[in-house]
């Protein structure tokens, strides 16, 4: 089913937006319901309960996630830009006060860092290596 769902997206979507988008949430979209799977009711008695659905319910559910998966993957394309620019750094007005914090907090670990190790510039080993 996956396959044959695959090869329609890539009919649909040109294959940037398949490898950039789609794989990721899908994958994301697995990981975390397998982590949710296996804490809450536990992995064991979600396949159970899957195998006891009948073969139109799992199609149903299957061709659902897919379909969310694909409409989510489709929304999350245009913070593309925004996204990347917030990685690098660039954060909107509104976070100043984290931005601040944050420079803040990276110069005090430099400057403790510089003050607990004095002088080690040359040094490329701990013992005298001429004995």
């Amino acid at each position: 089913m996956l396959t044959a769902f695959l090869d329609r997206l890539g009919g649909l979507f040109d294959r940037r937006f398949i490898v950039a988008f789609w794989a990721p949430t899908f994958l994301t979209a697995f990981l975390a319901a397998l982590t949710v799977l296996a804490l809450r009711p536990g992995l064991g008695t979600a396949l159970e309960t899957w195998a006891r659905l009948t073969a139109n319910a799992q199609i149903i559910l299957g061709a659902g996630a897919l379909l969310a998966i694909t409409v989510l993957a489709y929304l999350l394309q245009p913070l593309t830009f925004p996204l990347i620019r917030f990685y690098e750094g660039y954060w909107p007005g509104w976070m100043h006060r984290l931005s601040a914090w944050a420079i803040d907090n990276q110069r005090a670990t430099l400057s403790r860092l510089k003050t607990a190790a004095p002088d080690t510039a040359g040094r490329t080993g701990s013992a005298d290596r001429s004995k």
